[in-house]
């Protein structure tokens, strides 16, 4: 009847009825925040008082399906109660969260600045040894051999890369099995071969994605695109990175961090406003008719070149091995040495060239045991466990479950 145009915020009294009200306001094309406010909290005496858990459950669903805020009315008049800790206990660990949405029937996501948290409740991550995976993308259907070198996540965007020139992007997590939202052939992209005039079909070995950007490496350069990535489309952007670089990359949205390949191997920490400051224009390269020699231009200034951190050691008279793959939360460094068969961590991102690691796991030589690694290949940390993956002789996946006081 015209009145969602006198209104700015939706709200309702009670927790249990919220998914009926989206719908009606769906049904009335209405898009307005939905506030639930005097929600009843779980009590300390009567049928509540056995159901604290599952109150707060039914609390945190409600952020999760839409509601944007929930005004709690604690039925308790001493702060000390179990009902009242666990009211705290939520609001001190999901307070002034960026996003949420359902994992499971038993788990909730909440993603902000400082992480991500999940909520599970009659349910669990995959705690056993040997768990295996809800869901396996077999890449055999495709017409050219695709074969995945490496994966990013970020939010809800997932990417993947590997052989033939190919990317696949799923702009939302697929949590059921999802085909991806689109592929993009990077040899309609890459320089043409001189000889075939066709771009070769290559390996997109690395792929990183953080809150404004997708970056790979490949053939001794970096391609940037903006973030959305709706369809296939060339780059953004492009730098060089030479082959001393080209090993792996990751952005935390404020570095850019490059392991390289060549002796002595290291490890590389730029600012992205740095990176950005000599980042072109992406320009799709074409085969070009010889033409007279022309004067000679000085190269175009190289990745290399620019102010970076460098981290060459792991200690005073050990130098890297072979870093893989590296991970950033913003806060502290990771990294893992193949060749050294070890997981190096630093408290805090360096701001110094050669500033050591303040904690090494491993065993120093391939194990392939519960004590040590064999092949450490991928790291990554979601702010609760840090996750290893090993390579060719050993086809692990190991979980470390930091200390609190980590």
């Amino acid at each position: 009847m015209g009145g969602a145009k006198y209104f700015d915020i939706a709200n309702i009294h009670w927790i249990y009825n919220l998914e009926a009200f989206k719908e009606f306001l769906s049904r009335h094309k209405v898009n307005k925040p939905i506030w639930i406010t005097e929600a009843e909290a779980p009590g300390d005496e009567g049928p509540d008082s056995m159901n604290i858990d599952s109150s707060i459950w039914n609390i945190i669903q409600c952020f999760a399906k839409g509601a944007e805020k929930i005004i709690l009315c604690p039925r308790m008049e001493r702060p000390e109660t179990p009902a009242f800790n666990a009211l705290k206990t939520m609001i001190h660990i999901l307070n002034y969260f960026d996003r949420a949405d359902i994992i499971s029937n038993g788990c909730c996501r909440f993603i902000s600045k400082f992480g991500v948290t999940y909520v599970i409740f009659n349910s669990t991550l995959p705690d056993e040894s040997g768990a295996k995976p809800d869901i396996i993308y077999d890449f055999m259907d495709l017409p050219l051999v695709f074969e995945p070198s490496d994966v990013a996540v970020y939010d809800d965007m997932l990417v993947v890369t590997g052989t033939s020139s190919l990317m696949f992007i799923w702009n939302k997590l697929p949590l059921n099995g999802e085909l991806p939202d689109l592929m993009i052939d990077m040899s309609r992209y890459l320089p043409p071969n001189p000889g075939t005039g066709e771009s070769d079909r290559v390996c997109i070995r690395r792929v990183t994605v953080d809150d404004r950007y997708v970056y790979i490496s490949v053939l001794d350069q970096i391609l940037i695109w903006k973030k959305p990535i709706l369809e296939e489309r060339a780059p953004d952007y492009m730098i060089m990175i030479g082959e001393d670089a080209s090993g792996n990359i990751f952005s935390d949205g404020e570095h850019l961090i490059i392991t390289t390949r060549t002796i002595p191997r290291k490890i590389m920490i730029y600012n992205l406003t740095d990176i950005f400051s000599i980042a072109e224009p992406y320009i799709i390269p074409k085969e070009e008719a010889e033409e007279p020699p022309k004067e000679e231009k000085p190269p175009k200034m190289e990745l290399p070149n620019i102010p970076c951190v460098t981290l060459p050691m792991i200690k005073e008279d050990e130098p890297m091995g072979a870093p893989q793959d590296v991970y950033s939360d913003g806060k502290h460094l990771f990294t893992v040495d193949l060749e050294r068969n070890l997981i190096l961590i630093w408290n805090e991102i360096p701001h110094k060239n050669d500033t050591l690691p303040d904690i090494m796991i491993g065993s120093w030589k391939p194990m392939n045991t519960r004590n040590g690694l064999f092949w450490p290949r991928y790291v990554w940390f979601d702010g609760h466990y840090l996750w290893i993956g090993e390579i060719k002789f050993s086809s692990r996946v190991l979980r470390f479950s930091p200390s609190a006081e980590d």
